[in-house]
């Protein structure tokens, strides 16, 4: 989400297909690249401007500032003129080993789902929030849940850990086929149609 970034969405090829076509629906679901910073070993994307989980702001936050900026991109990309398609914001699943792929678990874990639900409530566009980040795992005390895991393992006895890890991979941030599958189911039902 980030415009300035190790790998803005911006100048990637899928922002030209996006903004080059029409669209009834958009799901918005950008950040996890963007929380990556130094502390967790990662290229220096986070400016750490948001405030915290416990005191976020949207206001003087480029995070924030960049998502508004998508969100007005997108209203002006509906199918019938003049008319914005169906927008909605998803909460980022959880990153399951902190500084996975340089990633602050923190912030992906702790201020998104605050953050962004705070950014689809001062944008008048967004049609609604999906949650990705309980359904694929996630809660929101993760941090002093004693049976929370500090990295997910194959046959792992937290259930969450079976939608990152299988006899294939063990992936700390990306499903696998079983994650992204309910990932589908979860979006089908967030846009009311399952």
């Amino acid at each position: 989400m980030l415009k300035k970034a190790d790998s803005p969405y911006w100048q990637r090829s899928s922002y030209i297909t996006l903004t080059t076509n029409k669209w009834d629906i958009v799901t918005i679901m950008l950040g996890t690249n963007d929380a990556k910073d130094p502390g967790s070993h990662g290229p220096n994307n986070w400016p750490h401007d948001c405030g915290t989980p416990t005191a976020p702001k949207i206001w003087d936050c480029q995070f924030a500032a960049d998502y508004n900026d998508m969100i007005e991109v997108v209203s002006t990309l509906g199918t019938e003129s003049g008319k914005p398609p169906k927008i909605y914001l998803m909460v980022p699943p959880p990153l399951m080993e902190d500084n996975a792929y340089g990633m602050n678990r923190t912030v992906i874990n702790s201020l998104y789902p605050v953050l962004v639900p705070m950014i689809a409530a001062a944008n008048s566009a967004v049609t609604g929030i999906i949650d990705m980040f309980i359904p694929m795992g996630g809660e929101h005390q993760w941090e002093t849940d004693p049976d929370w895991p500090t990295t997910c393992a194959k046959d792992s006895e937290y259930p969450a850990c079976g939608f990152y890890c299988d006899a294939q991979s063990c992936d700390q941030c990306h499903p696998n086929d079983k994650g992204y599958k309910n990932m589908g189911n979860v979006l089908l039902r967030g846009l009311g149609l399952w």
